[in-house]
């Protein structure tokens, strides 16, 4: 409290501030917003003393707060929350991290006056996270949904006990629009394809990033997509999925229904052969109606003759291809690499069986546009790679990483790394 103080008495411009495991009570957060009127942006992490009388200082002192961050303040319950949500109409940014970590208590006659005072007021928040908040369930969600976010732009839910009905609440009152442009679920659990679909149709005409983490169906995983629920989706530019496996297919098909303006797709952590699933037919659809810049499948099962599809099918728009950690892929894939994607950029090999041989295969005709190549942790490359490198038309090439190659010693890469105009990262 005693620096609370300080900061309150001689920092009265003071804007941004940060509160990490900190000891501070009420009474100096509340002297903090009476004096430092100017607060737009603050973080409280880890601070057991801290109260709900902090959130009602803020609330009735700091006008101009933007940003708030909360994380495992243990007092705090989500009444609070959505009070201060309520009553503070600038707030642009809400982050809640381990809160509400007890059963719900916004329950039938047990919802705050707070909350029918307020009722259906919009708001201009246009980011809501809300990360492992286990008290925080379907009916909290529904709580949430009561208040407008109009503008809410860019919402993530992760390992929270919310599923899709909980999300439906949130996003899919026609009567409360949102525009939602980036979505990120963790840890999240569908019940059904329809009821993900469901989600995905109240958001298909604005959303352009979906960010999926270890997500799974709680039924039972579909066989196949039902093409009368593919909603349309125009402004769709990314697609990520990590540790996905169950629900790939799904999105890969929705995507291919649904997306013709998709520029990067993301698959990572896909324990079984993607041909197990259909996945490899589906990408290269998906590669086939859009022009698709950057293809990231790291810690995939895919082989040489997925990357030959890939390559063939990307239509020569591919800047960025990144199979770092694939157990299958052996380098056969180079000859198909070099015909259909002359123009990338970036090339990600980290962690692969491809030597030295498939390299020089791979740069015959050299490649433009290439500014960086990966090869970290490559067993079978060796110093050999750098005179094959130097000797290959690469004008634009400005990193090559060869750290953790066994192979590659010291005094090759300090040779060329005297005359070479590329980074040597050994």
């Amino acid at each position: 409290n005693k620096a609370a103080w300080i900061i309150a008495s001689n920092c009265p411009a003071l804007e941004n501030l940060v509160i990490l495991q900190s000891s501070i009570s009420d009474d100096g957060l509340s002297q903090v917003a009476k004096q430092c009127r100017n607060l737009k942006s603050l973080r409280i992490e880890g601070s057991l003393s801290i109260t709900e009388a902090s959130l009602r200082a803020l609330v009735q002192d700091s006008k101009r707060l933007e940003s708030l961050a909360l994380g495992n303040c243990p007092q705090i319950r989500e009444d609070a929350v959505l009070s201060l949500l309520m009553s503070q109409p600038y707030l642009d940014k809400l982050e809640l991290k381990g809160m509400m970590a007890g059963e719900s208590h916004w329950i039938g006659a047990r919802q705050s006056s707070a909350l029918n005072r307020h009722f259906r007021l919009f708001r201009q928040l246009s980011s809501l996270i809300l990360v492992k908040c286990p008290g925080l369930q379907d009916l909290g969600m529904l709580k949430f949904a009561r208040i407008q976010f109009r503008m809410l732009r860019h919402l993530v839910i992760d390992d929270c006990r919310v599923t899709d009905r909980g999300l439906i609440w949130l996003v899919g009152d026609a009567m409360n629009p949102m525009k939602l442009k980036t979505i990120k679920l963790a840890r999240f659990q569908f019940f059904t394809a329809a009821a993900a679909m469901k989600v995905i149709s109240f958001v298909c005409e604005t959303i352009e990033s979906i960010i999926l983490d270890s997500c799974d169906f709680g039924i039972m995983t579909p066989l196949h997509l039902d093409g009368a629920v593919a909603r349309w989706c125009p402004k769709l530019r990314v697609l990520r999925m990590e540790h996905c496996e169950k629900i790939m297919y799904l999105f890969l098909s929705w995507v291919d229904k649904a997306c013709r303006g998709l520029k990067e797709i993301r698959l990572i952590g896909s324990p079984a052969p993607v041909d197990d699933h259909g996945i490899a037919g589906r990408l290269s659809s998906i590669l086939h109606r859009n022009r698709i810049a950057k293809i990231e499948m790291r810690s995939c099962h895919v082989t040489d003759m997925h990357v030959c599809v890939i390559a063939r099918s990307s239509l020569g728009a591919l800047q960025e291809l990144i199979l770092d950690e694939c157990p299958k892929i052996s380098g056969n894939f180079t000859v198909f690499l070099r015909a259909h994607c002359p123009n990338l950029i970036k090339l990600g090999l980290n962690r692969v069986q491809i030597n030295d041989g498939d390299i020089e295969s791979l740069m015959v005709a050299g490649f433009e546009h290439l500014e960086e190549l990966n090869l970290m942790g490559c067993p079978l490359i060796t110093d050999n790679v750098l005179r094959i490198l130097a000797t290959s038309s690469l004008p634009k090439l400005r990193r090559v990483n060869l750290s953790d190659c066994p192979n590659v010693t010291q005094e090759t890469v300090a040779s060329y790394g005297r005359y070479c105009r590329w980074e040597i990262d050994n």
